[in-house]
């Protein structure tokens, strides 16, 4: 995505997973609080809450990584491109 996508839906990116893992984990904890046995103990709240930020720092730490590479390979089209040097499916230059 981020090599085709404009550099301002990068952020927009990292905060629609960042929304998506709060909405299935919420799903998740609110049907498991439904079963029966649940005790309903509230301070496993913020554990919870703690967790779902956790998971969302790490899916995000992950995903930095990748988007690096996307904007690494965006900008080397780019400044191939103006240069007027275009590769072959072997990566062999020509013009």
């Amino acid at each position: 995505m981020a090599r085709y996508a404009p550099w301002w839906c990068l952020p927009l990116g990292h905060l629609a997973v960042a929304m998506i893992l709060n909405e299935v984990h919420g799903l998740w904890i609110d049907q498991e609080m439904r079963r029966p046995g649940w005790d309903g103990l509230p301070d496993l709240d913020i554990v919870f809450a703690i967790g779902v930020m956790t998971e969302i720092g790490f899916v995000s730490g992950i995903l930095l990584p990748v988007t690096a590479l996307g904007l690494y390979l965006k900008w080397r089209e780019v400044r191939r491109a103006r240069q007027g040097v275009h590769h072959g499916a072997l990566g062999v230059s020509f013009l």
